[in-house]
């Protein structure tokens, strides 16, 4: 068997070292002649700085006229940034503002457009056993109002905070509040308020 190097195969022969570079007949190198031609032209350099130099001497004042300018400038360039950032915030606030107040506006109606219905009754002793306003009211309200029906009370309640009852002091009861099927039963009702009496 023969080695994959031998000429037998009809392959060519791999290399097995680098080609050698062609010699040169400068010995120095391209890093070596670079530094000179930096040294010369910062040689002209230094020269040049130091024949204009005397030419160009700058104040104090100069100093802080070039300082204020900046300064202007900087602080001109800041507020510009800032109002671009702001302005669009400050304008939803506002929109936010109205639409939060005109929100709130219809609360208000709607609360309104369902308190049409309802009646506050006051003075009506509260039993330690009450369980239901409801029978009380047709009471108070079927002896004034001969029209009345039971079915004109939805719902009934009392308001406000319990109190404890010192024997010594007149107990304060707390109000009744009364929903009504309809607002006309409630006005029916409040012409015959003066039979109370």
């Amino acid at each position: 068997m023969s080695s994959p190097n031998s000429t037998n195969s009809g392959k060519r022969r791999m290399r097995t070292s680098n080609p050698t570079p062609p010699k040169r007949e400068d010995k120095r190198s391209r890093t070596d002649v670079m530094d000179e031609q930096y040294i010369d032209v910062s040689s002209h350099t230094a020269e040049a700085v130091h024949t204009l130099l005397p030419q160009f001497t700058i104040s104090d004042e100069d100093i802080q006229k070039i300082a204020d300018a900046v300064k202007s400038n900087i602080i001109t360039d800041i507020t510009n940034l800032i109002k671009s950032h702001t302005e669009p915030l400050l304008e939803q606030i506002d929109q936010l503002k109205y639409e939060n107040k005109k929100l709130r506006e219809d609360v208000d109606a709607v609360e309104q457009y369902g308190r049409r219905s309802l009646i506050r009754i006051s003075g009506v002793p509260e039993p330690n056993d009450e369980r239901s306003t409801t029978e009380v009211v047709r009471k108070i309200i079927s002896d004034i109002d001969p029209e009345f029906k039971g079915v004109d009370i939805l719902r009934s309640h009392r308001v406000g905070k319990l109190s404890d009852h010192d024997v010594n002091s007149d107990p304060k009861h707390r109000q009744i509040i009364v929903r009504l099927s309809e607002p006309g039963v409630k006005f029916r009702i409040l012409k015959c308020r003066k039979h109370l009496k």
